[in-house]
């Protein structure tokens, strides 16, 4: 079984060294040379970023730490996930990335910002999606906890349950959905099942074919 996850733009310079090498560590160096020679201004255009934000996101281009991936992101889903009381084993989490297609938990990662557009080669979805695919083709069970932009690189042919988040009849908020995300990959490592899953009146409901359904 394996659990995924979508990274995140905040990011934790004060995260754990590891020299734990990702999958696809030779395409991520590749990706990173069009982002590293990338003048201000065209960052500032690229990611849409004011003058501070590049100049922040430059800094991670010229940083060559390899910080564990599930310390460096920082988001929701991430404070959400370490903010749980029970600890767990980190082997079967996996985090999707623009950058580096897929990564171990504890992964040795450069920071860095970037989604699924690069700004030579366009749209990442089909570079990573026939690379994931082999990747993961002989697992049994993958279950998503990503946002649903991330999942756009996962092939349909993958044994993938999804999550979905509700809040009454429609779709959660998008800061509850990402730390109902964190706090059911937790759960998940835990217990390697959602059923109990309950998080701030998130409560799993059913499993209806390749779907998840958690519901408030």
């Amino acid at each position: 079984m394996k659990i995924l996850l979508s990274p995140a733009k905040l990011l934790n310079l004060d995260a754990s060294f590891s020299n734990q090498k990702p999958l696809f560590l030779h395409e991520a160096t590749q990706l990173k040379k069009a982002l590293r020679s990338m003048s201000l201004k065209k960052t500032e255009t690229f990611f849409k970023l004011s003058h501070q934000s590049a100049l922040l996101t430059q800094s991670y281009y010229a940083n060559d730490q390899h910080y564990k991936a599930i310390e460096l992101f920082s988001g929701l889903a991430f404070k959400t996930f370490h903010a749980q009381s029970q600890k767990v084993s980190f082997d079967h989490l996996y985090i999707l990335s623009g950058l580096y297609g897929i990564i171990q938990a504890e992964d040795g990662i450069s920071p860095y910002r970037l989604d699924l557009i690069h700004p030579t080669r366009g749209s990442l979805i089909q570079f990573w999606k026939k690379r994931i695919y082999q990747f993961l083709k002989n697992e049994d069970m993958i279950i998503s906890c990503a946002s649903q932009e991330y999942e756009n690189i996962l092939d349909d042919r993958l044994p993938i349950i999804y999550v979905k988040i509700l809040k009454g009849e429609h779709a959660a908020p998008s800061v509850d959905a990402k730390k109902v995300r964190g706090a059911l990959a937790h759960h998940l490592l835990l217990h390697h099942q959602s059923d109990g899953f309950n998080y701030d009146g998130y409560k799993y409901i059913k499993k209806d074919g390749h779907t998840i359904y958690i519901k408030k």
